[in-house]
């Protein structure tokens, strides 16, 4: 049973955006499956670096379009992004210390997280982008 899984719904329009929404959303489901399955510290402890080392790129990637497009939420949006990292670095980090235990309450929190914050604020980036430059929807590459 998938426990995070991409929905089409949620595509953007933007390839590259897309396919690091999907592999986050697979992410997700490894760090469940890690958590259910009870694995050692070490493993866990390796899916939620992977995990969060891929979502700051991607924040960065998306970052960077909105700045290329002018997209005019780019501010917000980036606080989007700082807040969400900085609860993750701290649960990670009372993680490693001992004083928390993760749970599937982190994962459900962080699927949730990510399925609203791109049907939502996503949402209106791809809208501007389809507004405002068309043309990067097919030919554009964050970071290439």
């Amino acid at each position: 049973m998938t426990f995070a899984r991409w929905d089409p719904r949620l595509a953007t329009g933007k390839p590259t955006i897309d396919a690091q929404h999907q592999r986050l959303f697979g992410m997700l489901d490894e760090l469940h499956g890690a958590i259910v399955d009870g694995r050692d510290a070490e493993m866990l402890d390796g899916v939620i670096d992977e995990l969060q080392r891929f979502a700051a790129e991607h924040f960065r990637d998306e970052e960077a379009l909105m700045a290329e497009v002018e997209y005019p939420g780019l501010d917000s949006h980036h606080q989007l992004h700082e807040n969400l990292e900085r609860r993750t670095d701290e649960m990670a980090e009372k993680y490693r210390s001992g004083e928390y235990t993760i749970s599937i309450s982190l994962a459900m929190f962080l699927r949730d997280w990510l399925s609203d914050h791109i049907g939502e604020h996503d949402r209106l980036l791809a809208e501007h982008i389809r507004a405002e430059r068309p043309d990067l929807l097919a030919t554009h590459d964050v970071g290439a």
